[in-house]
């Protein structure tokens, strides 16, 4: 309890901001709503608006920031290469940045990787020396923790499987202006795609009934199909499933 540390997660269209001891309990949270497409200065005022606020009712010293971004990250930099949704980011000096503004020593690593080290420290990988973590969303991502150590590989992009391709006939183009990638196939808007065009083809009674009735196809609506036994909507799950477990 001797200070406290800030922790951010900034994924594709959101994040997470939290307050954690010294001993990595988190204290408390806060989302924020941001399109990382946007590039680093609007990105990170948005966020610097956030951070302020909760510093402001710190009763305590800040000791230091870990933030995890969706990209790849060069680590003695903290500096992202090429990141293939993030324009503008490339080599945006993003630890210099917020060290500048707070004072305080920070650590830039990709999202992913972070939520891998978290859970072979003190999560479902605490007993074991190696683990892969696959994180499924917008995109999809990978760390990889070899007997306790993360590994970032050469450019900074060991784990980043959503942009293996997974389809080599595929025409859906990605984010990155690939085609074929594994998370333009079976991350959550090609899942919601794909959802979409079975409820206006009338092939699934449940989520054409619920597209007439106005309401929104998204994932809540999907996972509710599913759990009553929908056999369209089980088989795009199935299928995003089996590439996601082809490329793991």
């Amino acid at each position: 309890n001797a200070g406290y540390v800030l922790v951010i997660e900034l994924g594709a269209t959101g994040g997470l901001i939290g307050i954690a001891d010294l001993a990595g309990n988190i204290l408390t949270s806060s989302n924020v709503k941001l399109d990382i497409s946007e590039g680093p200065q609007k990105v990170l005022g948005a966020l610097q608006a956030v951070i302020d606020r909760i510093i402001s009712k710190l009763d305590g010293t800040l000791w230091g920031i870990g933030i995890g971004l969706p990209g790849p990250v060069e680590y003695a930099s903290g500096m992202l290469i090429a990141p293939p949704i993030m324009p503008g980011w490339d080599r945006f000096p993003v630890r210099e940045h917020l060290e500048k503004k707070y004072k305080v020593p920070v650590w830039v690593d990709n999202e992913v990787n972070l939520m891998a080290l978290g859970e072979s420290r003190a999560g479902a990988g605490r007993e074991m020396h190696s683990i892969v973590y696959i994180k499924i969303g917008t995109g999809i991502g990978g760390g990889l923790v070899y007997q306790g150590q993360l590994l970032h590989g050469v450019s900074g992009s060991a784990g980043d499987i959503g942009h293996l391709k997974a389809k080599s006939e595929s025409t859906v183009v990605c984010r990155c202006g690939k085609r074929g990638c594994l998370e333009a196939l079976a991350g959550a808007p090609a899942i919601l795609r794909e959802a979409l065009r079975i409820a206006k083809n009338n092939e699934s009674k449940y989520l054409s009934a619920a597209l007439k009735s106005k309401k929104d196809v998204d994932i809540e609506l999907l996972t509710q199909a599913i759990l009553a036994g929908d056999p369209n909507s089980i088989q795009i799950a199935n299928e995003a499933g089996g590439l996601i477990g082809s490329a793991i």
